[in-house]
């Protein structure tokens, strides 16, 4: 559920793969954005949020979520391994009139292919991690560094194409704790950017991809944005087509073998 008690921890005995379905199902519903830590090893989940606010990325439709930093440490008393989940709403995605609305306001001209454009590179954008989740990551391993606890945590996000696995190189670590969030949301979307226009310019359409070509893209806007600070990997869901559809030419020619065949045999 995404925040069920705003004053105390809901705690829930469930597999990984369970908390993960319920997370597919709602980030497809909910509004906001919602956190636990999984204690592997007990199979239990615990609430991480202590509420939710505002995101100043998305706009005020999205409601981003605030973890409890102290809740890491706490858990690694029972475990030598954590990791915290959270998931990214579909709800963030603007619809046609917020789209067209923004172009209007900016001067600028609007037209459907666009509007299904920038539909399409904002789901990309979708599964990319914000600045504020390494920020919180580096939060969480500097208390568990003053704490003296040297533990496993990994630092996961579900989203509808697949599930995102991010951390913090030492160069990473010491680049958060030594700049601005604006100063890090800006390099991360520089390097998304770095990717985005040249593919504009080169009209490159996402409109009519399959999931496939989605995924891919999703892939390599990650390894973009990395670089040298921030660990990201993306491994699309189960159920989640990634491969590519036989070829026509080869599916041509397996119609003409079995037709070949067929014929063969009536003889």
């Amino acid at each position: 559920m995404v925040d069920p008690f705003p004053d105390k921890v809901a705690v829930t005995e469930k597999s990984e793969d369970g908390g993960i379905a319920d997370m597919r199902g709602l980030l497809m519903t909910s509004s906001g954005e919602e956190a636990w830590f999984f204690v592997h090893g007990m199979n239990a989940w615990f609430q991480a949020s202590t509420g939710q606010h505002n995101s100043d990325t998305t706009g005020s439709k999205m409601r981003a979520v605030s973890i409890k930093i102290e809740g890491a440490a706490a858990l690694f008393k029972f475990t030598p391994e954590i990791t915290l989940y959270h998931f990214h709403p579909i709800s963030a995605l603007q619809t046609e009139r917020e789209i067209t609305e923004g172009f209007t306001k900016k001067k600028l001209s609007v037209n459907p292919h666009i509007i299904k454009s920038t539909q399409a590179w904002q789901n990309i954008q979708l599964h990319m991690p914000s600045a504020y989740d390494f920020e919180l990551q580096a939060k969480i391993l500097n208390d568990l560094e003053v704490k003296g606890i040297q533990k496993k945590l990994n630092a996961r996000i579900v989203m509808p194409l697949g599930i995102l696995e991010y951390g913090l190189t030492e160069k990473g670590l010491r680049f958060v704790q030594a700049h601005s969030h604006e100063e890090i949301e800006k390099i991360l979307e520089d390097r998304f950017l770095a990717i985005h226009v040249p593919k504009i310019k080169a009209g490159t359409s996402l409109v009519k991809a399959n999931l496939r070509t989605t995924v891919s893209v999703i892939q390599e806007c990650l390894k973009e944005i990395g670089g040298e600070e921030f660990t990201i990997s993306f491994k699309p869901h189960s159920d989640v087509l990634t491969k590519m559809r036989p070829p026509l030419k080869r599916f041509a020619n397996s119609f003409v073998s079995i037709c070949k065949k067929i014929l063969a045999r009536l003889r």
